[in-house]
């Protein structure tokens, strides 16, 4: 098997694998609403994205979580050096909790790298994946509205974890995700 062939393969079942397993555990945990995290999704389509060798799903994934999942390791090295998160994003990490869960988190940390790095094995098309990254924002949204309550917040549906208390918060959501979607597609055609 080729290279081109094999590692998209290979990322692919690790992205596929980690997001079933957040799935499972967040089900054997009885928090089903936590399924509906950006990144949990965001991990099973990029592996089908890479087991299918489709650029257009993994970067539509790209654009949602390239920026904040960058804001994510940025707070957990800030944590690790001054023993403190600087954004209120990784406090739960260094709680007592399940291994599995800490395990399942990392994902933060290796998605983006593994995933640009990996793209380059993979040669299919990609337009418009930012509408499918718009849309799909937007029906996690809505369902994080529905199915989630502000104690749980799920997607930062409810407030940011630096609680600004914003004014019309919901259309700041919106602009501030599609901002960061448009920007990150920007990006990622030029790599």
């Amino acid at each position: 098997m080729k290279k081109n062939e094999l590692i998209p393969n290979i990322v692919g079942a690790i992205f596929l694998a980690f997001g079933i397993i957040a799935i499972i555990n967040q089900i054997l945990l009885k928090d089903f609403v936590a399924i509906l995290w950006f990144c949990y999704v965001g991990l099973i389509i990029i592996g089908v994205g890479f087991l299918k060798k489709n650029k257009f799903l993994i970067k539509s994934q790209l654009n949602i979580l390239l920026i904040p999942l960058i804001i994510w390791g940025f707070d957990f090295l800030y944590y690790l050096i001054f023993e403190v998160s600087l954004l209120n994003i990784v406090d739960y990490f260094f709680l007592p909790g399940p291994i599995l869960s800490k395990i399942i988190t990392t994902q933060h940390l290796f998605t983006i790298p593994l995933a640009v790095y990996s793209l380059r094995f993979i040669k299919s098309k990609t337009e418009n994946a930012k509408l499918f990254s718009i849309t799909q924002v937007s029906i996690l949204f809505i369902l994080s509205i529905i199915f989630s309550n502000p104690e749980k917040n799920i997607n930062w549906v409810y407030h940011t974890p630096l609680n600004l208390n914003l004014p019309f918060y919901s259309v700041v959501w919106f602009i501030v995700v599609f901002g960061m979607i448009f920007i990150t597609d920007k990006i990622l055609k030029k790599i």
